[in-house]
């Protein structure tokens, strides 16, 4: 069981920034990284798999949904990496209405790596979880990458939104090949104009990676009443 771990764990402390004590911001291999959200409409999560309705290209991506009774899967997607280093983690967090029958519910998550570190009460919003494959076996190389999904149904107009992991403030990736000491040249960190969200009842969603979305100044979002989460990078 060490050695299995072994992997996951060099994985985790890159994202994490190991013991440092004050969050460091890093550059690795891919600066232009994206974590895309993608809604697929779905009855119920019977059937659902990690890998059951994945975009194949960037003009397939779904971000803005209808209200209850529709009920959505929405895959969290890594893309624009590079697919000949591969990806061994990523972290992130979330931001919605999570006050129950308004904005988005989210019924479950599922975790479609090996391994995951959720802080408590995830997928609540405002809190955030650090994801892990394992890089010796199982180096994600097939782009886009899928991270996990959320079972959910929005009751009133809405935007759910990743954001940086509010623990450290930092929305990250590592690659494969993690080595101890080299965190810094494995992984990178997740621009905000990178990181996307999905609208319910009104407004399109964001896709940052289709460029004609990706823009550097993004509108600024103003939080919708009884929102708990967190508004950084909007």
């Amino acid at each position: 069981m060490i050695h299995r771990l072994t992997p996951l764990v060099l994985v985790a402390a890159a994202l994490a920034g190991a013991a440092a004590p004050v969050p460091r911001a890093w550059a690795g291999p891919n600066p232009n990284v994206k974590l895309v959200l993608h809604l697929v409409p779905v009855e119920s999560r019977r059937g659902t798999t990690c890998f059951s309705s994945l975009p194949k290209s960037v003009d397939e991506v779904a971000t803005a949904g209808k209200l209850a009774p529709q009920n959505y899967v929405a895959y969290v997607l890594i893309t624009d990496f590079d697919t000949r280093e591969g990806i061994a983690g990523v972290q992130f967090g979330v931001s919605y209405d999570d006050s129950s029958g308004s904005g988005v519910d989210i019924v479950s998550w599922q975790n479609c790596a090996l391994y995951e570190w959720p802080v408590d009460a995830w997928p609540a919003s405002g809190t955030g979880n650090l994801i892990t494959w394992n890089q010796n076996d199982d180096c994600q190389t097939k782009s886009p990458i899928s991270v996990g999904f959320f079972f959910l149904t929005a009751y009133s107009p809405d935007r759910l939104k990743l954001v940086p992991r509010p623990v450290d403030g930092l929305a990250r990736v590592a690659v494969c090949g993690v080595k101890a000491g080299q965190a810094g040249e494995t992984s990178d960190d997740i621009k905000l104009e990178n990181l996307g969200w999905a609208d319910f009842g009104e407004g399109p969603g964001y896709n940052p990676w289709d460029p004609k979305q990706n823009l550097k100044k993004l509108p600024k979002f103003e939080p919708m009443k009884g929102r708990k989460g967190t508004d950084e990078g909007n």
